[in-house]
């Protein structure tokens, strides 16, 4: 079985649109993990936002729209925009290995198809947990949300992990 196969069938809960979209272009280049009682070691353990593989797999998702700033979002998710807008706009530090001219890139096709458009080309993707929603994917979608200062009025579609 392929690892996506295999993590697919480990996934039973997870919609087809968030494992397409979020996991499924991970697992191609990383493989996937298979001890579900393990921490999990990186790249997963930043990804996915959770120490063990096993607290993923059960997770109950829904589609929901939200109002998410910094008053509803998880301190380090928070952290990862704000930081991914200074590197963006203000060439600030960057982890090495970090491609900043695709996440420009990035960030600035997803400022112009909010503009003409009106809203994000995908729903982010993200957990519940008891100090906020983690960003499991949709980190440069928020960053031009909140460039375009739209995160304090404009609700973001969003699949929610909980």
């Amino acid at each position: 079985m392929t690892p996506a196969g295999r993590a697919k069938a480990m996934l039973p809960y997870v919609p087809d649109e968030v494992f397409n979209m979020f996991l499924a272009p991970l697992i191609e280049t990383d493989g996937w993990p298979s001890d579900t009682s393990m921490p999990l070691e990186q790249p997963w353990s930043l990804w996915l936002g959770t120490h063990f593989l096993n607290e993923f797999i059960n997770l109950r998702w829904k589609r929901d729209t939200l109002l998410i700033n910094e008053n509803v979002l998880h301190p380090n998710s928070q952290g990862d925009i704000n930081a991914l807008i200074s590197a963006v706009f203000y060439n600030s530090w960057t982890p090495a290995g970090y491609d900043l001219a695709k996440a420009k890139m990035r960030v600035h096709s997803q400022i112009e198809i909010i503009r003409r458009t009106g809203h994000l080309c995908a729903p982010i993707v993200i957990t519940h947990t008891p100090a906020g929603f983690r960003v499991l994917d949709g980190h440069h979608r928020m960053a031009a949300h909140y460039t375009l200062r739209l995160h304090t009025t404009i609700p973001v579609p969003a699949w929610i992990g909980k």
